[in-house]
């Protein structure tokens, strides 16, 4: 199976093992390259990357199996990215959750710099600017990392990351004390994060 999105192109294959795996992948490749030779298109093996998922324990070697190309080889990762998506060998999802951190921090630093409680834009365009900027960039691909196997949200632990940051953003928005419960900032500003999840992920069902 491939897929992809623009000049990123993503091969997957499943089986019994890894080295089945690994030996459909580079099949695969082969018929990619004499595609690419037909239409004038180039790959970049150098960016290459590759990535086990298992749902067993099974053996760490198996696990461990590399793709042999003409000229390169290339190593299993235990973490890539995907469309913009940090991809983890057990889909944990703890990168991802790191990146989206980050990402959110630094989004606040910037909103701290037009936004005050004694001057600035208003609530409501301060509001606006946290649901259109910030939050989109702390929960993109969360249709695909906010959703566990069994159909529910993210776990307190991995929420309660977010949280943090969305709720530095909510007290700036609204001019909260830093005691200021939470739920009342939640209410105030009417944002609440794992509603947010939820909205993103009915939305990707829906499409």
């Amino acid at each position: 199976m491939a897929f992809g999105f623009v000049d990123d192109t993503n091969l997957v294959a499943w089986g019994r093992s890894a080295r089945e795996n690994c030996y459909t992948l580079e099949l695969a490749h082969s018929k990619c390259l004499a595609w690419a030779k037909r239409y004038g298109a180039e790959f970049a093996p150098e960016k290459y990357q590759l990535i086990h998922f298992s749902r067993k324990r099974g053996s760490s070697e198996d696990l461990k199996e590399k793709i042999e190309l003409e000229d390169i080889t290339i190593n299993p990762r235990s973490e890539i990215k995907v469309l913009g998506v940090l991809v983890d060998s057990r889909l944990r999802w703890g990168p991802q959750l790191a990146n989206a951190v980050q990402k959110g921090e630094v989004a606040f630093n910037a909103l701290s710099r037009i936004t005050s409680s004694v001057w600035g834009p208003s609530v409501r365009s301060s509001r606006l600017l946290y649901t259109a900027i910030v939050r989109p960039t702390m929960l993109y691909g969360s249709q695909v990392w906010g959703i566990r196997p069994n159909g529910g949200s993210l776990v307190k632990s991995l929420l309660g990351k977010l949280e943090k940051v969305q709720n530095k953003c909510l007290r700036r928005i609204t001019g909260g004390y830093k005691l200021t419960p939470r739920a009342i900032l939640e209410r105030e500003a009417e944002i609440l994060i794992e509603l947010d999840l939820e909205i993103e992920i009915v939305r990707l069902v829906k499409d």
